[in-house]
């Protein structure tokens, strides 16, 4: 590894480090705990929204389950007595 590369990888160290505590800092002051708990209630909302959502759409898909299969309910039974008329015709005859 050469010189200039480790003084880099160094330097890159030691910038994460500043911005770390300065991070650190700002989280512990009044205004970082105010964005903490703005943040965590938004992430509370979100995920009340979210399973609102999928509520919502597991709902819609029963409904939609349920339209289907009396639409072929209903195609079943209109062919079984189309078939039952011509079955008739035929005995008839």
């Amino acid at each position: 590894m050469s010189m200039k590369n480790l003084i880099t990888g160094l330097m890159g160290v030691g910038l994460g480090i500043v911005a770390g505590v300065y991070m650190y800092k700002y989280a512990k002051s009044a205004k970082g705990k105010k964005m903490r708990n703005t943040l965590a209630q938004q992430m509370r909302q979100s995920s009340e929204w979210t399973e609102h959502l999928i509520d919502d759409t597991r709902r819609k898909a029963m409904e939609m389950g349920a339209n289907t299969a009396d639409n072929v309910s209903a195609k079943a039974h209109n062919a079984a007595e189309q078939l039952k008329k011509r079955m008739n015709a035929v005995a008839i005859e």
